[in-house]
């Protein structure tokens, strides 16, 4: 950890040059579900509900052990506690059994894909999924090509985040530059600030705020209202990999056009495990809830 001298002497040196740490930061920017899909890990969900003053009205806190999905696998959120109460094993065991269920349905459906056993139609269908992923890889790519284009980026000082020298960037939507990819077109309405850890080019933490309304579900489920916020948080797990940390949003929301929704919603993710198929099958009992 930088000593106070030692972030005093970081904050006097010149920012890097712009196009240089951009490109950099662009090599490893990459959509943080891809990257859980490679852990377990333990998710604290705190859902605040707000009254019409912005009061806090109710509270709600959930455990979640979560076990991500893989090449189309299902996923799991196992649901651990609520509100600090353990949930009972006899629940866990059957929400446990239906999982496992799904799991070994799915592994045997990709068994079936062997050149021993395939035909027609499984080839087929193989085809069909692997062509889906890879064009969902490619507009990952792509959405990660539209934040560079969309946003007028400036390097504006350096801070320490973590311990950890990080450049500090202020996104502002260029005025008539849309996405690529339609369903980036919310990006337009979006302006915020992000730090960038100067050592390795990762995305450390961002603070995003909407400038005007967004329409989800072509305009008839939901419409996200201005002021709406939205922060994210991301650690250094085991000196090798950058996984989430915090996740903290703030909606501001009519669901179907008419209910309102106004919440604070904070989840924290912790005790990252390298997730393989056994992982997933075998649970474990769940921790004792802090």
């Amino acid at each position: 950890m930088l000593g106070r001298a030692g972030v005093a002497r970081a904050q006097d040196k010149p920012l890097p040059e712009k196009d240089a740490f951009l490109a950099e930061a662009r090599k490893r920017l990459k959509s943080d579900d891809r990257l859980l899909s490679q852990y377990t890990f333990h998710e604290r969900q705190v859902r605040i509900d707000l009254d019409g003053d912005g009061r806090a009205e109710k509270k709600t806190t959930k455990e979640f052990e979560v076990y991500p999905s893989v090449e189309g696998s299902p996923a799991y959120r196992r649901l651990i506690a609520t509100n600090g109460v353990p949930e009972s094993p006899r629940k866990l065991e059957d929400a446990d059994r239906k999982h496992r269920e799904k799991l070994l349905e799915w592994i045997h459906d990709r068994q079936a894909e062997s050149p021993s056993v395939r035909g027609r139609r499984v080839l087929k269908e193989r085809r069909e999924r692997e062509q889906e992923e890879r064009r969902g890889r490619e507009q990952e790519e792509r959405i990660m090509d539209d934040i560079l284009r969309v946003y007028d980026i400036r390097l504006v000082r350096r801070e320490e985040v973590r311990g950890r020298p990080a450049i500090v960037l202020t996104l502002t939507p260029r005025p008539g530059v849309k996405p690529s990819v339609e369903d980036a077109a919310p990006m337009t309405k979006l302006r915020g600030r992000a730090w960038v850890d100067e050592r390795d080019f990762e995305v450390v933490r961002a603070d995003l705020e909407s400038t005007d309304t967004i329409n989800l579900g072509w305009g008839l489920l939901a419409r996200i209202g201005l002021g709406t916020t939205l922060s994210f948080e991301r650690q250094k797990v085991n000196d090798e990999v950058w996984l989430p940390a915090r996740v903290t949003a703030h909606p501001k929301a009519r669901i179907a056009l008419v209910k309102r929704f106004d919440a604070k919603i904070i989840s924290d993710y912790s005790d990252y495990r390298k997730f393989t198929v056994n992982t997933a099958i075998s649970f474990a009992p769940a921790k004792p809830v802090k």
